[in-house]
């Protein structure tokens, strides 16, 4: 065997074994990654996975895009990384954590609208966690590790707690609210697209707690939820609207009048023809109901939403 074939088998030998060394570095990394630290598996399915539960439990008021002037709550895009400065010496993880189990806990004075209380009600730790991970991707780096290094602590809901359900109670609010107090008129019971175009759907109602529930009720203007702010559109001709704002543009704005005699009109107006939108600090619903209903019936209109799935 000549010296030449020696140094050629062992410098194929020498890059086999660097070869052999590099996939499994590669693959124990990618592992290791794919796992993310975590006790709930992969960390890119557990995000996919906390997605899902957004969709199901946070979509219906937060957007994950900028624009959420439509919404209930505030646009969560960039949760991810604005999490880390909301609170000094709190993480994004346990920011995001903490409100999500106990929404009360980092609530600014000048907040507007309400988040239910109970948002996590029904949730298992490891669904938390992964929805979680989920905002913290949001133009941030989710760590499972970090999230799962949070401690789990729910809040109980001692206000509520362990409350039998009064059928008898229920079936009065009921009738309160397809009667006298009128909220079908507006309010829905059907998710169905289009349902919500007077007023939010009360499905989902039991995610708030009593107090909560009975503000939103009895005094409506205290925290008006987005998108069901009313408006004074004053026009260049000198006529002046009031409605609810429904969809702005550069180009227009879309707003649902409504006439003296209580019917509604969808009317588009381009910029062009607009002197000034004011939101005003009112809602289009009643604020009455405190005078129309009696303490009982108060409390029975209360109960049948809380009963509501």
């Amino acid at each position: 065997m000549t010296k030449s074939v020696c140094i050629f088998r062992l410098v194929l030998a020498v890059v086999f074994a660097a070869a052999v060394t590099a996939l499994v570095v590669w693959g124990t990394t990618e592992f290791s990654a794919s796992r993310g630290g975590g006790r709930g598996g992969g960390g890119k399915d557990r995000v996919a996975k906390g997605q899902v539960v957004f969709k199901q439990r946070c979509a219906g008021c937060h957007a994950t895009k900028p624009d959420a002037s439509l919404m209930r709550g505030p646009s969560l895009a960039g949760i991810g990384k604005d999490a880390a400065t909301r609170k000094a010496g709190v993480s994004a993880e346990q920011f995001l954590l903490e409100s999500i189990i106990d929404p009360k806990a980092f609530r600014t004075d000048d907040a507007t609208g309400i988040m239910p209380q109970r948002v996590a009600a029904g949730l298992s730790e490891q669904a938390v966690r992964d929805l979680v991970l989920y905002l913290s991707s949001l133009n941030g780096q989710p760590n499972a590790s970090a999230v799962d290094g949070l401690t789990f602590e729910p809040v109980p809901d001692e206000s509520d707690a362990a409350q039998a359900v009064d059928s008898k109670l229920v079936l009065a609010g009921e009738q309160l609210f397809r009667g006298k107090a009128g909220c079908v008129q507006c309010h829905t019971l059907r998710p169905a697209i289009g349902d919500t175009l007077l007023a939010p759907t009360v499905l989902g109602s039991r995610d708030f707690d009593t107090e909560q529930l009975t503000a939103a009720v009895f005094d409506p203007h205290r925290d008006i939820t987005a998108g069901y702010r009313m408006a004074r559109v004053e026009l260049a001709d000198g006529d002046v609207l009031t409605g609810r704002i429904l969809d702005a543009s550069d180009a227009t704005t879309t707003v649902l009048v409504t006439h003296l005699d209580g019917s509604f009109e969808r009317m588009t107006i381009k910029r062009d023809d607009e002197v000034k939108v004011t939101p005003l600090d009112v809602s289009s619903m009643p604020a009455n109901y405190g005078e129309l209903l009696s303490a009982d019936e108060r409390r029975a209109l209360i109960a049948f939403l809380r009963a509501l799935p």
